[in-house]
């Protein structure tokens, strides 16, 4: 027993990575576990295979949760009335042989069977063992062997022996568990990718009887599993196959998660379920938890330096100023935290308010990337903020920034609406997730309002994004004025004809508003008093040496001008619905754009901010305050 952590009340230290028990600890995650302990119910009722795919982050706890399962598979908690063999596996790496798998499974069914006085002796259908032949013609190859001598290179005979075993030994189903199966397709590409995928199809394609297979996947990984999750489903008819995203906890949650964790290495009993921690301390944990997007494992890192540094130094409580120093780079790096996680990719809508003020000022490089600078005062490091639009700009190498915006398809490769994801490293996550000195210079200048706007402005005028767009019917009418006119024409006559139209009076402040939400989407020039259609240069030439023809009012030819002019602009009011610039409803043939309402947009974060308010420091506060009004 450590005398340091004894003085505490504690054996060890609860946060130790290498001294954490992966059982008997509360994990906090009850939604997973009843859908785990209903699907394994209708597996052992039913007879039939099931599959789960529980994907996350690095950190998320999936090994935690899972372990934690098949402890509840084996004492008979997790489907009371009912005697499951439970099995846990780790994934092989990728460049070890696939197969490698059957050989695990083999050997830890193996022993839990006999672990629960299964004589497997006497046993007609077990082991099946994994040996590797070879011949002339296809070269070395693994097949799967039964007792009996029976052969097959599929591995249904093993399932296929494997739920005759359970029937013998009077055992109702298998729980199986395979761990960081993404590591199989990490480093891949092409048809690396695609065999790899194929191997895993047929792993799960032979699922045979009462076996209920769980597997733990990144989440960069589970829509390229997900696809073969459809293709199985109509093939195999598997009762169940479900990607369960491990969501964040809520913070009664994280705070029974803490306060289970220290209960497992109490010494002695203690009427307070998180001493030495103060509650203060514990939401501070839990606002870097939400700041790392669930990451379990980044606070744990915390809560182990300072529960050390506590136990070292003889102080009996942990308080919200521990959790904020220990929450530094210099402070990680002091206590020998080498262990740099990956990148996390999170929505702007997942960091909250720290991140959702996009900041401005971005400059292309010779490279052709895109930068910007935010510098802190008073020595604090400064970040290194890149953008990336796949297709269109340079990707910076990892090294060289402290943070990627990235304009692309929903992440990671899933099909949707374009979006703006940000991705952060180690440096950026701590400066943002604790509020000390050091990250509020650079917290000041990521929450300024006018930064939306700068960083829109310069957007808008590289040609990547559109402003709101509003008065959709009073820009086709300039459009349609302009072309009437051969697509050039002096700002005075066109205040003048369309402030006296008719059919659609358009003042001339109005008409300056649509000149210049055109000009921001590069439709027109508007320079020494003349407007320009320049969108299209071929159809304004044409519109021009028909108006000479006195051929303009030909309607063939307007019309055909006036579709194509309609399209472009849908096609920009289609692009700001998919960056939800703009929302869009659809009636008949007609999709209504309205433009996102900045006003209601900030009463979102007010409302954010006012239930959190217990999470912000004072300084925190003020400054919310000051950029929400």
């Amino acid at each position: 027993m450590n005398e340091r952590y004894f003085k505490l009340g504690y054996k060890s230290n609860p946060f130790d990575p290498l001294g954490i028990p992966r059982s008997g600890i509360y994990v906090g995650d009850a939604e997973l576990k009843d859908k785990i302990t209903v699907w394994a119910r209708k597996v052992v009722r039913e007879g039939d295979p099931a599959v789960l795919i529980v994907s996350g982050g690095l950190g998320y706890g999936k090994t935690t949760i899972l372990r934690s399962i098949e402890e509840a598979a084996d004492n008979g908690s997790l489907v009371p009335g009912y005697r499951l063999v439970a099995v846990y596996v780790q994934s092989p790496t990728g460049e070890k042989p696939f197969e490698e798998i059957y050989e695990m499974l083999e050997d830890e069914i193996t022993t839990k069977l006999k672990s629960l006085g299964v004589n497997l002796q006497n046993a007609r259908n077990w082991p099946i063992t994994p040996i590797m032949v070879r011949s002339r013609l296809s070269g070395s190859r693994y097949v799967l062997e039964s007792k009996t001598g029976e052969i097959s290179s599929s591995p249904k005979l093993m399932f296929r022996k494997l739920s005759d075993l359970v029937r013998e030994a009077g055992l109702d189903g298998v729980l199986i568990i395979i761990d960081d199966l993404e590591v199989r397709l990490e480093g891949r590409i092409g048809d690396e990718v695609a065999v790899e995928l194929e191997k895993i199809r047929i792993l799960l394609d032979s699922l045979h009887g009462p076996v209920f297979l769980i597997v733990a996947v990144d989440t960069r990984y589970s829509s390229l599993l997900e696809k073969i999750g459809r293709n199985l489903r109509l093939t195999r008819r598997i009762p169940l196959w479900s990607i369960y995203e491990l969501r964040t906890l809520t913070y009664p949650e994280f705070k029974r998660v803490i306060a289970e964790r220290l209960r497992s290495f109490r010494e002695r009993e203690s009427k307070d379920p998180i001493h030495p921690f103060t509650e203060d301390a514990v939401k501070t944990l839990y606002d870097v938890y939400i700041s790392v997007d669930g990451d379990m494992g980044r606070v744990m890192q915390v809560a182990n330096i300072t529960f050390y540094k506590a136990a070292v130094e003889g102080r009996p409580i942990i308080t919200r100023e521990d959790i904020l120093k220990a929450s530094s780079i210099e402070e990680l790096r002091s206590a020998g935290v080498e262990r740099i996680p990956r990148l996390s990719e999170i929505p702007p809508s997942r960091v909250e308010y720290k991140l959702s003020k996009i900041m401005g000022g971005l400059t292309e490089t010779d490279q052709g990337e895109f930068y910007t600078t935010i510098k802190g005062l008073n020595g604090i490091p400064s970040l290194r903020v890149y953008l990336y639009i796949p297709g269109v700009t340079r990707r910076p190498p990892n090294d060289k920034y402290d943070l990627l915006l990235i304009l692309s398809e929903k992440l990671p490769g899933g099909e949707g609406p374009k979006e703006l994801w940000i991705r952060l490293t180690l440096k950026s996550l701590f400066l943002l997730s604790s509020p000390d000195e050091n990250s509020a210079e650079v917290e000041r200048e990521l929450s300024i309002m006018d930064r939306i706007d700068e960083w829109s402005r310069n957007m808008i005028r590289q040609g990547y994004i559109i402003p709101h767009v509003g008065y959709q019917r009073g820009l086709r009418k300039l459009v349609i004025t302009l072309i009437e006119y051969g697509g050039e024409v002096g700002i005075e006559t066109l205040h003048s004809v369309l402030s006296h139209d008719l059919s659609q009076r358009i003042s001339p402040s109005q008409t300056d508003k649509l000149l210049r939400i055109l000009r921001d989407m590069n439709l027109v020039s508007w320079e020494d008093g003349t407007v320009r259609l320049k969108s299209s240069e071929p159809l304004r030439r044409m519109y021009k040496l028909v108006s000479e023809e006195g051929l303009s009012k030909t309607s063939e030819i307007r019309k055909h001008f006036i579709a194509t002019s309609s399209k472009t602009i849908s096609w920009y009011l289609d692009i700001l619905r998919n960056l939800r610039v703009i929302d869009g409803e659809k009636r008949g043939n007609i999709v209504e754009y309205k433009p996102v309402n900045v006003k209601a947009l900030l009463e979102k974060c007010k409302d954010f901010v006012s239930s959190h308010s217990s999470l912000l420091t004072p300084e925190e506060k003020r400054l919310v305050r000051g950029v929400l009004g």
